[in-house]
Parts: structure tokens; C-alpha cells; sequence
């Protein structure tokens, strides 16, 4: 009887091991939901001097715990290898639960009223841009960079 179980947990943790991101974000508060593409943080002044610093801009992602298409942005854009790239490449991310932390703040500060909302910085910290609600993976892409080219 002791051998299917050390079976079945040897399974468990070999399976556990796979699901576990390959690097961990910068900072990631505990019980976000987060990419294992994109690093993410969740601290305002600490992205805003990162992204100051790399000259990048920041994309924030507002969202909710409870919204239903905040979770589809990241599994479907957010873990997409494409936008992932993409995303990672043009800019330093930050996830911002408008119910907690720095995310009430940022929600605040930046009027955001319905989930999810993509907010697109400057590196000096001034609003672009935002992307209200859902889009598909391409759809997103191609909205982000309208926004970092001025359009």
C-alpha cells in the first residue's frame, strides 16, 4: 500500500516543479495572480525609477481579483510567447489589484473605473495611453504600440 502513495506524490512533485515559473518576479504581492512570461512588480515608485532608469516604458495592469476578463488578459495575452515578448522587450510591468496596495493608489491617481484597464507611462511617469478591457493577444500588441508611437 506505501508504494502507490510515494508513487503518487513523487508524481505530484515532479508535476508541482514543472508549473513553478522559471524566473520569479521582481516583486509580486502574495496571492497575485501573475504571468510566468512577463516579469511583473508591484510597487509604483520602485517600477517608475526602474523604467526611469532602462528608459522604458511602463505598463500597468489594473485589475480585480474577482473580474473575469482581467484573468483572460493573462491567460491569454499575457502567457502568449508572441506578446510576452513583445511586452517584455518595450516595457518594465507592473500588476496593480485596484482593491489593494499600490494598485488603490494607481486606480485612484489615474481615474480607472472598469476592469481590466492597461495603463501606458511614460518612463518619467505620465499617462500615454490606456487600453480599456479585453482584447485578443495581436488586437492588444498592435494597441500598445499605437500608443507608444503617438498614434
Amino acid at each position: 500500500m506505501k508504494r502507490p502513495t510515494i508513487l503518487c506524490l513523487s508524481v505530484l512533485a515532479a508535476l508541482a516543479g514543472q508549473m513553478l515559473p522559471k524566473s520569479m518576479p521582481l516583486a509580486v504581492a502574495k496571492g497575485e495572480a501573475v504571468s510566468s512570461q512577463i516579469t511583473w512588480t508591484n510597487n509604483y515608485s520602485q517600477t517608475l525609477k526602474y523604467a526611469a532608469s532602462k528608459k522604458k516604458w511602463v505598463l500597468v495592469d489594473v485589475y480585480t481579483d474577482w473580474c473575469h476578463w482581467c484573468k483572460r488578459l493573462d491567460a491569454d495575452v499575457y502567457a502568449e510567447p508572441k506578446a510576452a515578448k513583445f511586452i517584455n522587450t518595450s516595457f518594465v510591468c507592473m500588476k496593480a489589484n485596484a482593491e489593494k496596495g499600490d494598485g488603490q493608489m494607481v486606480a485612484q491617481k489615474f481615474g480607472v473605473r472598469g476592469f481590466p484597464c492597461t495603463l501606458i507611462l511614460s518612463p518619467d511617469g505620465k499617462l500615454k495611453g490606456q487600453i480599456n478591457g479585453y482584447s485578443p493577444p495581436g488586437e492588444f500588441c498592435q494597441k500598445l504600440s499605437s500608443i507608444v508611437q503617438g498614434k
